[in-house]
């Protein structure tokens, strides 16, 4: 009878997660309570569920992926990805997801790469996103880390008292999936998947920018050279150097000391600009210390019809505005010395003095912080990469267990400001340990 009641249950449990009314972590854990009630569980062993090694690997392991995310690494093999024909750029595709996804998160490799793949002007995003899922999905087999399911199976392994799986004990029947499905999806992905050629439609782009300061090592190159014009998220829209105003922007333009370049694009790249040596957001502005805010102009603020340079902005809010939009419309000119428009949309960098202010209400609407990761600098990006290869490759050898050095290698990313505990707590994939648990 027990038997039944809870085959049953599963079934239901099943039914309900693919009608999908429900979030998956949510009816996890309403079965747990029941179980518990109706005495199916011990408190013991539910409890333990929540404590074995291999979901605290999978936990350190997401937290370690998180700081991997930001560096540079993503961004170069991004570049690199796209080629000319479909076949070349699935064949790297199949080099570099399933590899990667054999040692890191899937929905970071996915969520990586998806955004340049759906922009592609080349080949139709349709005929890359299927197969950018399918072989993050393949690769993870490669590794015990690869996937989630191969991390708890090894706690089960530990349990029953058998010799723990090692890192690369999947190898022979991942690598064999991977290569047969790298192999069929390069050849038959062009003729099976749809040819889709989506619109290109109008973003709410914002207009940002940022000053070049003197001594900058890009003083005197090109926009081309100085790796300006193909960033992610982010094209440079207008130059003004002096009086003169640029626009467009010629990839040949030398650039100056005191060019103010005005970007438009993804407020969330804004700080890969601070990345540029000598770039600096306007009013020199950094991310150090501060945090970045989304206001909207309220219709009774004192500033409509002024500038930011008239009202003193900085200094009423202690807050410098790195980023406008106006909702469709392109804005031109410095941001200081726009005319502010009620509903304008402002990107603030606020310092510790701005939430204190008596004057918010008066002159915005609603203010929320926004979730933008900072890009490691290329030394911490080195730190980083090495730290976690070096990782991997003890606990292959069988040097140091992989939680440990997972354990190590994130207390290091703290010590050395590659991330940072509120940053953490908001990545702890607390769903997935509950459904994993």
């Amino acid at each position: 009878m027990l038997t039944m009641t809870v085959l049953g249950s599963l079934l239901l449990l099943l039914g309900l997660l693919i009608w999908g009314k429900f979030q998956a972590f949510k009816l996890f854990m309403a079965w747990i309570f029941i179980y518990y009630l109706l005495d199916f569980i011990a408190l013991e062993t539910l409890l333990a569920n929540f404590v074995n090694t291999g979901l605290i690997t999978l936990v350190f392991l997401l937290l370690v992926s998180s700081v991997l995310e930001k560096t540079r690494l993503f961004e170069t093999l991004s570049n690199w990805l796209i080629a000319r024909s479909q076949r070349q750029t699935l064949l790297r595709m199949s080099g570099v997801v399933g590899i990667g996804s054999a040692f890191l998160n899937n929905t970071a490799m996915v969520a990586a790469f998806m955004s340049l793949l759906g922009r592609s002007k080349t080949i139709a995003p349709s005929k890359l996103l299927i197969p950018l899922s399918y072989l993050a999905i393949l690769g993870g087999t490669l590794t015990l880390v690869g996937t989630s399911t191969h991390l708890i199976v090894n706690s089960f392994v530990v349990q029953a008292g058998l010799p723990e799986l090692q890192l690369f004990d999947f190898f022979a029947v991942g690598g064999f999936l991977l290569l047969f499905g790298s192999i069929t999806i390069i050849v038959l992905g062009g003729k099976l998947l749809p040819d889709i050629q989506t619109a290109k439609t109008q973003t709410d782009d914002y207009m940002i920018e940022a000053k070049l300061e003197a001594g900058s090592e890009l003083i005197g190159l090109s926009v081309e050279q100085a790796g300006l014009r193909h960033l992610h998220d982010l094209y440079l829209a207008q130059v003004i150097s002096g009086e003169a105003m640029l626009t467009p922007v010629s990839p040949t333009y030398v650039l100056q000391s005191g060019d103010r370049l005005l970007f438009a694009g993804d407020i969330k790249a804004a700080p890969k600009l601070l990345l540029f040596d000598g770039l600096t957001f306007s009013g020199g502005a950094t991310t150090q210390g501060n945090h970045f805010v989304e206001v909207v102009l309220s219709h009774q603020s004192g500033m409509i019809g002024q500038t930011l340079k008239s009202v003193q902005f900085r200094n009423k809010f202690d807050a410098a505005v790195v980023a406008i939009r106006r909702g469709r419309a392109q804005l031109n000119g410095r941001l200081a010395e726009i005319v502010l428009h009620p509903g304008d949309v402002l990107v603030l960098l606020t310092g510790a003095d701005f939430v204190k202010r008596d004057n918010l209400d008066k002159n915005f609407y609603f203010y929320t912080a926004l979730e933008s990761q900072y890009p490691l600098t290329a030394m911490q990006s080195a730190l980083a990469v090495t730290g976690f290869i070096g990782v991997i490759a003890l606990s292959a050898l069988g040097l140091v267990s992989l939680i440990k050095g997972l354990m190590g290698l994130l207390v290091v990313y703290l010590l050395f400001g590659l991330t940072h505990i509120p940053e953490l707590r908001r990545r702890m994939p607390f769903e997935l340990v509950m459904i994993v648990g």
